[in-house]
């Protein structure tokens, strides 16, 4: 599947030069039954390019991998049909090779080449909202894996920020993925969808407006890292600290590959719905208290929450 799966958010590991770094991981069970595989090479002329970001297309469907350091890919658990591959990292252009799928066999041989010289640039402002001006990360991610291009992330400085070289294509732009404090406005995205941009070797302008994110209290990990935290009870009482401009807060609890499981939103745009409203001077909540979770919280496994602050029934 992706590498991580779609939804997923991946674990960083620090790694020292010369030192050995142990770290566990959790295994999840693929939806996908009978699924094949698509491998093969990627090069630059004579020479094979490792880190680079491998995506196999159908329709909205998309399913991920990275090159090793001898340029091969592969990517397992793809059910049966055919898709467009493609490769994406900063500074090279991508031929696409169509790759057909069979149930329990490998489509082998789906060799790319990757061109130097990409020219494209998105470049912006970052306008943070009652909130001190710092230092956020930008990032162009793929539109349907959500993972993010090899290369294509910078940070804001004085509150602009620039990524050159960007390859031919469509990608979401995202602010402050670091758990930094920062969170793009919402209310942005509700009423004006993902903000896609599309290089042509061209310049685009993308804007962001950021502001502070609701500080949770527990049961979350410390802001300094990103490995979970372990509780020993399937009903926790999730709590935070009160956000000033709120009207009232909303709740999502979300399994390891992105599914939501309990609150979270329906629909899309103007026509959202919060499918959990909880009051204002509310701080604390426990899980599925309202009977609505579509599923249990199973101990030793992944998840994750968080709170939205909802302005104005926005």
């Amino acid at each position: 599947m992706g590498i991580p799966a779609a939804g997923t958010t991946p674990v960083s590991v620090a790694v020292e030069l010369g030192k050995e770094t142990v770290s566990d991981y959790m295994m999840q069970v693929s939806p996908v039954t009978n699924g094949g595989s698509i491998t093969g090479k990627v090069m630059n002329g004579e020479t094979a390019v490792a880190g680079a970001l491998i995506v196999a297309e159908n329709g909205n469907t998309a399913f991920s991998s990275v090159t090793a350091v001898d340029g091969v890919y592969y990517i397992y658990n793809v059910p049966a049909a055919t898709y467009n591959v493609k490769v994406y990292m900063s500074s090279f252009n991508s031929d696409v090779v169509s790759a057909t799928v069979s149930s329990n066999t490998e489509s082998a041989d789906n060799n790319l080449i990757m061109t130097e010289g990409a020219a494209g640039e998105v470049s912006g402002l970052v306008t943070f909202l009652a909130v001190e001006n710092g230092v956020v990360d930008v990032s162009l991610t793929h539109k349907i894996t959500k993972d993010t291009i090899p290369g294509l992330v910078t940070t804001t400085e004085a509150t602009a920020y620039t990524i050159s070289n960007v390859p031919n294509g469509s990608y979401i732009a995202r602010a402050s993925y670091g758990n930094d404090g920062y969170v793009v406005d919402l209310d942005w995205i509700i009423k004006n969808g993902e903000p896609i941009v599309t290089i042509n070797d061209n310049v685009v302008t993308r804007n962001f407006s950021v502001t502070g994110a609701v500080e949770l209290t527990s049961p979350t990990n410390e802001a300094s890292t990103t490995v979970p935290i372990e509780i020993t009870e399937n009903t926790p009482v999730f709590t935070w600290v009160a956000y000033s401009s709120t009207s009232d807060y909303i709740i999502e609890v979300s399994d390891i590959n992105g599914n939501v499981i309990w609150g979270g939103f329906s629909g899309e745009g103007i026509n959202l719905t919060r499918n959990i409203v909880i009051a204002k001077d509310q701080l604390r909540i426990e899980f599925n208290s309202d009977g609505n979770a579509s599923a249990e919280l199973m101990l030793n496994t992944v998840y994750r929450w968080r709170i939205f602050a909802s302005k104005d029934d926005v």
